[in-house]
């Protein structure tokens, strides 16, 4: 769903803007499995049936953001996915009806990617004017994609060529 502006001329011949919003659903994956046949009906008691289904391949992960472009229009997405559960019979539209959902992670390359390097270098300057050097800065991760709960490795080589000592170091 995002917001777009649009002009338009009213009744009056004015030119007026006008903030409209798009909708856009597709639905990329469906299957349904009929899980047990009773000719009879169903006896009374409680019962519980398994079930398992193979997502295909390449399905994106949930997903779910919103935001506001630099024209102050909004924007919102997701991928969204969900079981549903149904009692049928025969003649009768919906006996019982539940849906749930279900969070479902993209498949993640896990093997080693090669290193991507951001060097930068700086001029450090005194009181706003009088230079000091440059410091230099690479930092890499050890791959580019992780799954959770596993740990991320910054390496960061500086190159102080400045007569100003770096207190610290700061991670955003």
């Amino acid at each position: 769903e995002w917001e777009y502006r649009e002009l338009t001329t009213n009744e009056d011949g004015k030119r007026v803007e006008q903030i409209r919003t798009k909708r856009y659903k597709d639905e990329i994956f469906k299957a349904e499995s009929r899980l047990i046949d009773y000719g009879d009906g169903i006896p009374m008691g409680k019962y519980v049936y398994p079930f398992y289904c193979t997502l295909g391949p390449g399905l994106p992960g949930s997903f779910k953001s919103k935001g506001v472009q630099a024209s102050n229009d909004k924007w919102q997405a997701e991928i969204l996915y969900s079981v549903t559960a149904e009692v049928e019979m025969a003649g009768v539209e919906a006996v019982l009806k539940a849906s749930q959902y279900i969070t479902v992670c993209e498949s993640l390359p896990m093997t080693q990617v090669e290193q991507e390097q951001i060097n930068m270098s700086r001029k450090v300057k005194f009181c706003c004017c009088i230079p000091r050097g440059d410091v230099l800065l690479g930092a890499w991760l050890d791959k580019k994609a992780f799954v959770a709960g596993e740990l991320a490795q910054l390496h960061l080589d500086v190159k102080n060529n400045s007569s100003i000592d770096i207190e610290s170091f700061g991670i955003k």
